[in-house]
């Protein structure tokens, strides 16, 4: 019996131990598998994590547009192109009106934009639950109430009972200032309207804004603008003076008039002040104004380089030294209410030397030429005129007749200015009886209505035959009136002297 137990029992042992291998390997084989599983699904959400640590998280839309996926430049431009030629409608009454973002100042505040798209973005929790908890955004937009309110100022322009501030005026063609009354009107309610707007840039409403229009009395009253009136006469009437170095400038009422302002930056009528900006410009171009040039000295020089004749003093030019100083103290005086007298101080601006060449040999004639150039000499001392090209003559006559006592011929130095080889003239005689001669030859002027023509009327010309004298011109026989219309040109000198 034992035998046969002993070998029962190791038939079982035999037969049990294929069956316990064979479980072992099946869990080996189920453990590798969950493992490679769990490696590749591992890997895939770093992956996952790490693409999405830069873009966008999935289901978020931006305005609207699915942006899921994109990097931030792309985003960026997104913004850009969204927010280009934005636009409001807006109506006031039964009147719409178009505004480009920039003009109502709404602005896109693109940092704020990014940062908000991105700031899931900073946890892997919030990466891989992002499909679960999908996020539509708006693009960030401020709005510059100032410019808002400036906008509104405007559709009030619409309205048709716009309130009016009472305001204060100068008017310069009557010389006073006006106070022109307030009127309660129609205004657009602003803090409404920025409301409005608002709301409109949270959403995608694309609505016009509806204006609410209120009655509002005028925030500057008719008293308010009456007591500015008598502030800005006394300013006005502040004594301002400069002195310029010779005497006073005295500045009038009407403009100290000019340089006051009624206004703050707005356009509202506020208490009159002197614009600091005004006055400091008007002295410092008051100062330029009492500036003067020098005037150059010519010098006739010879051919040596000799001076022979200081032909022209000249003088020296003053400019002003101090001008910003007495600026900045005009406006300080005049800020604080009180009168104010400037004075300008000068700088010396010493005359320039020009020099002019003279032809030899012209130093002791009438009028000293240069080389080659044609000038007339008249002389009425002994009643000659000679033509000259520097300083040789090239025609000379004794035979004329200057103006009479009660008529004489200008002296000066004058220029050949108009010609003509015959004219009508006429003109009133010493007792203002009118005269006219007919067929004037060779007429050349040189000074208003003086000229050298021909006399063929007269019988006599020169010393001893000039009594009756002329109505001022220079008269002269024909032949010699002739050569002096032909030989000069335009711009000759023409000198007349004793």
């Amino acid at each position: 019996m034992d035998t046969v137990d002993d070998l029962t029992n190791a038939t079982e042992n035999v037969s049990a131990a294929p069956e316990k291998k064979r479980f072992k390997r099946g869990m080996k084989v189920a453990v590798g598998v969950a493992a490679v599983l769990g490696l590749t699904l591992g890997s895939s959400m770093v992956a996952y994590g790490v693409y999405y640590e830069d873009r966008v998280l999935p289901a978020v839309t931006l305005q609207g547009k699915d942006i899921s996926g994109m990097k931030q430049a792309e985003v960026e431009k997104l913004i850009a192109d969204t927010s280009a030629g934005k636009e409001l409608v807006f109506e006031v009454g039964s009147e719409k009106i178009q505004a480009k973002y920039e003009e109502l100042g709404i602005t896109t505040d693109v940092a704020a934009t990014v940062d908000s798209v991105f700031s899931a973005n900073q946890t892997l929790w919030n990466r891989f639950i992002a499909y679960f908890a999908p996020r539509d955004l708006m693009i960030v937009k401020k709005v510059d109430e100032a410019k808002l309110n400036q906008f509104a100022d405007g559709l009030e322009e619409k309205l048709a009972k716009p309130r009016q501030n009472a305001k204060l005026e100068y008017d310069a063609e009557v010389g006073e200032f006006k106070a022109i009354p307030g009127v309660t009107g129609e205004v657009v309610d602003k803090a409404d309207l920025l409301t409005q707007v608002k709301a409109k840039l949270a959403t995608l409403d694309e609505a016009p804004v509806k204006a609410k229009i209120v009655s509002q009395e005028p925030d500057v009253t008719d008293e308010q603008v009456n007591a500015y009136k008598t502030k800005a006469v006394e300013l006005a009437n502040l004594k301002l003076a400069f002195f310029e170095g010779n005497y006073d400038i005295e500045v009038p009422v009407a403009k100290k008039a000019t340089l006051l302002s009624f206004t703050d930056a707005d356009g509202k009528t506020v208490e009159p002040h002197y614009d600091e900006a005004k006055v400091h410009k008007y002295v410092m171009d008051l100062s330029v104004e009492t500036n003067s040039l020098p005037e150059p000295a010519l010098h006739n020089v010879n051919s040596k380089g000799a001076v022979v004749q200081v032909a022209t003093e000249g003088k020296p030019g003053w400019n002003v030294n101090n001008a910003e100083a007495v600026a900045n103290q005009t406006v300080e005086a005049l800020k604080a209410g009180k009168e104010f007298r400037g004075e300008f101080t000068y700088d010396k601006v010493p005359q320039p030397v020009e020099t002019r060449l003279i032809a030899d040999g012209a130093e002791g004639l009438a009028y000293q030429a240069a080389p080659g150039e044609r000038w007339i000499d008249i002389n009425l001392s002994n009643l000659t005129m000679t033509a000259y090209e520097g300083s040789t003559p090239v025609y000379h006559t004794n035979q004329i007749v200057p103006g009479a006592p009660e008529t004489p011929t200008i002296t000066g130095k004058f220029a050949v200015y108009l010609k003509y080889n015959v004219q009508d003239m006429r003109g009133t005689n010493i007792d203002g009886s009118p005269y006219l001669t007919k067929g004037v030859p060779w007429v050349t002027y040189f000074h208003g209505g003086y000229a050298i023509h021909g006399a063929p009327w007269r019988a006599y010309f020169g010393l001893g035959h000039s009594a009756g004298g002329s109505h001022g011109c220079v008269n002269t026989p024909s032949v010699h009136a002739k050569f002096i219309y032909d030989w000069s040109q335009m711009g000759d000198p023409v000198v007349v002297h004793y």
